[in-house]
């Protein structure tokens, strides 16, 4: 990235720099998310199209990875969590398109931050980026949908939300989150304050024996919870 400009160079001097790790094979969708980071001062980018090579072979001092779908996806996953290991703040961002929704899951369930569709990244890109400097976990609307839709009744035979102790109150803020909502809405809408559905969240995650929103969301489709 180039970071010449006055107002690169206060971006960083405030919030310092981020490094993105690009794991995404070259083509159009690496294109267009080069284009869309190169305007961005405060991020920095480093290519390695396939996130399967040896941990030693790749560049140093990144803090999110943004991969795509499909080939190597588990060599991919199984190498992020090496890293991880090593860096347990180091968050992933998947990348999908219609066809690889199954692929998205997993790295839900895996451990991403975020997970997006292809033809998301105009708008949502670089917020989501954002918010990983946040330890902010997120999922696109359509996301959160589309995963309810396609994978939430697959499996019926799985134990119900009563099985992992969450109360009527908790199955509705559970239900809420993977319709993608915010604290503040969950909280309109049931009528309680955002602190008390921080409160219900973190009840959720030791019950479900998660650490993360995408977590969450991923275990209530899988499990049919919701």
């Amino acid at each position: 990235m180039n970071y010449e400009s006055s107002e690169g160079e206060q971006l960083r001097n405030r919030f310092g720099c981020m490094r993105v790790l690009i794991a995404v094979k070259a083509g159009k969708l690496q294109d267009s998310i080069l284009e869309i980071l190169r305007e961005e001062p405060a991020i920095e980018t480093i290519i390695c199209s396939q996130l399967t090579a040896p941990v030693n072979e790749l560049p140093e001092r990144f803090s999110v990875v943004i991969t795509d779908t499909g080939h190597d996806n588990s060599q991919k996953k199984e190498l992020f969590n090496v890293l991880r290991a090593g860096e347990p703040a180091l968050q992933a961002l998947a990348i999908g398109s219609v066809q690889n929704y199954d692929q998205l899951f997993d790295w839900l369930c895996t451990g991403a931050f975020a997970a997006m569709m292809e033809n998301e990244i105009d708008s949502c890109l670089v917020p989501v980026l954002m918010q990983a400097q946040k330890s902010a976990p997120i999922l696109s609307a359509i996301i959160s949908r589309q995963l309810l839709l396609i994978l939430g009744k697959r499996n019926a035979g799985f134990l119900s939300a009563a099985d992992y102790g969450l109360t009527p109150r908790e199955k509705n803020v559970l239900s809420a989150i993977v319709r993608g909502m915010t604290y503040k809405i969950i909280g309109s809408e049931l009528n309680i304050s955002p602190e008390t559905v921080r409160g219900h969240v973190k009840n959720i995650y030791r019950k479900l024996t998660v650490n993360s929103q995408s977590q969450a969301v991923a275990k209530a489709i899988h499990l049919n919870l919701v």
